[in-house]
């Protein structure tokens, strides 16, 4: 019976151990949360949550988060189910970058067991992925007209069911 308490204590440590990437904003949780409570959830903090038709999404405004006060956050959906959460900050190219690696830095720390890889490389536009298996966080800027720095969570369970679902003919038609 010791045994097996000291090894539920171990394997309790270990998990704490290995941070995993937030998922929850706002009161909703990435890949969990419906529609229809991240609307409500919303609404009793005091957002103003606008529907943008173009990007079909919803999003707010002037919201501060990791200490930083981002332009927008916007809140994407997959069958109902909140798959997406991103903010975004508009600025000059330096003050871009500097939000791009304070980011960087910050996951570094926070998550630094979690390796990143880049996906864009290059001085006009970077993006730099972290994965727990659960959440996928991506992090970039790109400088062009509106220079924008970004944080993007998504669930990584809806992404996966989003690709497969893009291709079943069955789901597509």
């Amino acid at each position: 019976m010791k045994r097996l308490v000291l090894l539920f204590i171990a394997f309790s440590l270990f998990l704490c151990a290995n941070a995993q990437i937030r998922d929850s904003f706002f009161g909703c949780k990435v890949g969990v949360t419906t529609k229809k409570q991240v609307l409500i959830n919303l609404r009793q903090l005091g957002y103003k949550c606008l529907y943008d038709k173009e990007n079909e999404c919803y999003y707010i405004e002037n919201v501060s988060f990791v200490e930083k006060q981002w332009k927008s956050c916007q809140f994407e959906f997959y069958k109902d189910t909140l798959c997406l959460v991103g903010f975004g900050f508009q600025s000059d190219k330096e003050d871009v970058i500097d939000v791009y690696n304070q980011n960087i830095e910050n996951v570094k720390t926070k998550y630094g067991k979690i390796e990143g890889k880049m996906i864009s490389d290059n001085q006009n536009h970077k993006i730099c992925y972290y994965d727990d298996g659960i959440v996928v966080l991506s992090i970039g800027y790109k400088i062009e007209d509106g220079n924008c720095a970004f944080l993007i969570y998504q669930s990584k369970k809806l992404m996966n069911q989003m690709n497969e679902d893009a291709y079943n003919p069955q789901i597509r038609n």
